[in-house]
């Protein structure tokens, strides 16, 4: 079975679906809507409104069963407008909402490791597991990274010929990592799939396993027989 780890089938931009493809019978097989948060994307350059939009969030995640918090986090380069300091302060309404529902966050991070590096010194050991998904940084933050209990999903990135992002994979410990499309269009999970096999010398059955494996360790109440 293959997971697609992050995807955006939600109208909304700031939820996402897990997938489960099994590739043996051709059928897609189960979808989850895992997770909800402000997106960097979608947040305003108001501090009312996203707070009135955190208000909304709260409900939703009264009336709703989520696998986790997020997306949330840190752009510098598609949110030049807004502070890497207000995207602080909203990522904190996010992880301390985590913390409370005992949930895992998945995070946007871009061009800004270096700055959330700098939060999670603040943080210490996080109180809950946190993933950035499509991860894209250099050898050196991934290194400060695998202090913390963080995992890392990787999609499109592994295919493109200068990618150095395979060269990532390659260091991450085969329990820290998950693989993902995001959503993008004409790219399938076997695609990503075959790929991480080749990067980290794992037969397709091998990689299947251990994915598996690390989502039970992310969400170990998720039954995957039923």
């Amino acid at each position: 079975m293959y997971i697609d780890f992050h995807t955006h089938q939600s109208p909304e931009l700031a939820g996402t679906w897990t997938r489960f493809h099994d590739f043996h019978s051709l059928k897609l097989i189960d979808e989850i809507y895992l997770s909800r948060g402000l997106h960097p994307w979608g947040l305003s350059l108001e501090h009312e409104k996203n707070e009135v939009a955190f208000e909304e969030l709260l409900i939703a995640f009264k009336t709703h069963s989520f696998m986790a918090v997020g997306e949330t986090g840190f752009d510098r380069y598609f949110r030049k407008d807004l502070s890497l300091e207000s995207q602080e302060e909203i990522f904190y309404w996010h992880y301390d909402l985590a913390v409370t529902l005992k949930l895992p966050m998945i995070l946007h991070i871009v061009h800004a490791h270096d700055y959330f590096l700098k939060v999670l010194k603040k943080i210490g050991t996080p109180k809950t597991s946190l993933v950035i998904h499509d991860f894209r940084s250099s050898r050196t933050d991934l290194q400060k990274y695998l202090k913390y209990p963080i995992f890392f999903s990787f999609g499109k990135s592994l295919l493109g010929s200068t990618s150095k992002t395979p060269e990532l994979l390659q260091l991450i410990p085969d329990d820290r990592f998950f693989l993902e499309t995001d959503g993008e269009l004409g790219l399938g999970i076997d695609q990503v799939y075959k790929k991480a096999s080749l990067i980290k010398e794992l037969e397709i059955e091998e990689l299947e396993k251990k994915l598996e494996k690390n989502f039970i360790s992310l969400f170990p109440n998720y039954n995957f027989s039923k």
